[in-house]
């Protein structure tokens, strides 16, 4: 009995042991798909090698939780608090940054607060070649940064848009000059025979959109280094006269003070429009109705209607926070190819559908109605509010490559100035003067132009009735000068 009993049991040892070194020598289970391997993001700020916090001034809004913006820290490894600040409120705001700390590593400036919070900000110039070379690249185009650089001048604060000079409209022109990218004075009369010029506004957009290609301006401009105020200058008084001849033939429409969407569009459709003025808004419309881009070269001086370069678009990093490489790191990831994409296009298949003819098509809710259908998806269509933006990024290939032609007539950087810097002789709050000044504008440019008053004989009235409302050249010019 006990041989029995010794004989099962060894044989359940020895049944253990086999299936103990067969499992040793069994194959492999097959791999778990490779999705899972792959390391997936988080959703920490451990995932980031450092986390830095920028002020940014915009009236739009920036979520860390958006799908680019989460793929962008990834390029640098850094990751980046925003604070949004209203323009209404950056003067007070930035002010208590700066003097407290508060914790920011960069911070929004214009050119006056840099020289006062200078002693704050960090010189760039030495880390750029190291840490920001893609950044450094792009600025380079800005003459100050470049002439700054080049010598080695300190950089405590730096360019932080793609464009100094953006499209305020441009001159779209029927099918039939769709081979022409450019158009003088006569032959503009001559193409507009039986045709209209077409705009939505009134006389203050007609002259606003017209004036640059008379080499002039509704505003200020510089000319041989001097400060030109439009309105009263020689250029604008020939734009006038020649407006005044486009009413009297018919070109400019008979009751054009008032031109709802609704006629531009029907002169569109129904090709009796032969020029329309568009804003940004009006390009895509405009070229898929046949029009396109073209350069009304009126003048030797003449420009695309442009926005004078802005002074708060600009940036500083704070020095010693300990943060300040990091700050650059992220800057520069911004600049990098794959960051200008990322910013412009979003990512492929999501934002994007990038065709194999190089195209790239946009995928809902962006080609849905509304400014900010992409913020659904994590994306605004001029990219990050505050730091890098093609704002044709929205266009289609061909669309694109025409207004690209157009960019060679864009003005010098310096010749527009920025309506923050505008003085008036009164001692009445400026958005007061700035109505008077504009009204009176208003009803002596629409008289000029329906020839109710003479540009001969009553050019000398306008002039003083505009020095009377509280703007006057001389006064202005010496305040600028």
């Amino acid at each position: 009995m006990k041989n029995i009993f010794y004989y099962r049991f060894t044989a359940v040892i020895i049944l253990v042991l086999v299936l103990m070194l067969s499992a040793c020598f069994a194959p492999p289970e097959p791999a778990a798909p490779e999705e899972y391997l792959t390391p997936q993001p988080q959703e920490t700020e451990a995932a980031y090698d450092s986390t830095v916090n920028m002020a940014l001034v915009t009236d739009d809004y920036v979520m860390e939780s958006w799908p680019v913006i989460k793929k962008l820290y990834g390029l640098s490894g850094v990751k980046a608090n925003f604070k949004t600040i209203r323009p209404v409120d950056w003067t007070d705001t930035i002010g208590r940054i700066m003097s407290s700390g508060e914790g920011y590593d960069f911070v929004e400036l214009d050119s006056y607060s840099a020289y006062v919070y200078n002693d704050h900000l960090l010189d760039i110039a030495p880390y750029l070649d190291e840490y920001a070379p893609d950044f450094r690249d792009w600025a380079l185009s800005w003459p100050s940064f470049a002439s700054a650089y080049a010598y080695g001048q300190p950089i405590t604060y730096f360019p932080f848009r793609e464009d100094s000079n953006i499209f305020m409209g441009c001159a779209f022109a029927d099918a039939s000059l769709r081979n022409t990218n450019i158009l003088t004075l006569n032959e503009f009369k001559e193409f507009m025979t039986g045709k209209q010029l077409m705009f939505y506004g009134s006389t203050r957009e007609l002259v606003q959109l017209i004036a640059p290609y008379f080499g002039t301006s509704d505003y200020w401009y510089t000319k041989d280094e001097q400060m030109i105020y439009g309105p009263s200058s020689d250029e604008f008084r020939e734009m006038l006269k020649t407006l005044n001849e486009f009413y009297s033939a018919g070109i400019i429409p008979e009751d054009y003070e008032y031109s709802p969407p609704s006629r531009t569009e029907i002169g569109a459709a129904d090709n009796t429009a032969g020029v329309i003025l568009g804003t940004e808004d009006d390009f895509e419309w405009l070229y898929d109705e046949g029009y396109s881009p073209v350069m009304l070269n009126f003048s030797e001086d003449a420009y695309i209607p442009s926005y004078p370069l802005e002074p708060s678009k600009t940036g500083g990093i704070i020095a010693g926070t300990g943060n300040e490489i990091n700050v650059l790191k992220f800057i520069n990831s911004c600049f990098s190819e794959d960051g200008r994409a990322l910013l412009n296009y979003g990512e492929d298949k999501l934002h994007t559908l990038s065709h194999t003819d190089g195209s790239i098509e946009y995928l809902v809710p962006f080609s849905g109605s509304g400014d900010y259908q992409w913020k659904e998806q994590g994306l605004t269509p001029e990219g990050l509010p505050g730091i890098y933006y093609n704002s044709w990024a929205k266009y289609d290939e061909a669309l694109l490559n025409e207004l690209i032609d157009m960019r060679k007539y864009l003005p010098e950087n310096g010749f527009l100035v920025p309506s923050s810097q505008i003085a008036y002789t009164s001692y009445l709050p400026k958005q007061i003067v700035r109505d008077s000044v504009e009204n009176l504008q208003y009803e002596w440019w629409t008289a000029f132009i329906k020839g109710e008053k003479s540009l001969d004989w009553d050019w000398g009235e306008y002039l003083s009735q505009m020095e009377s409302a509280g703007c006057m050249q001389g006064y202005l010019s010496s305040r600028f000068n």
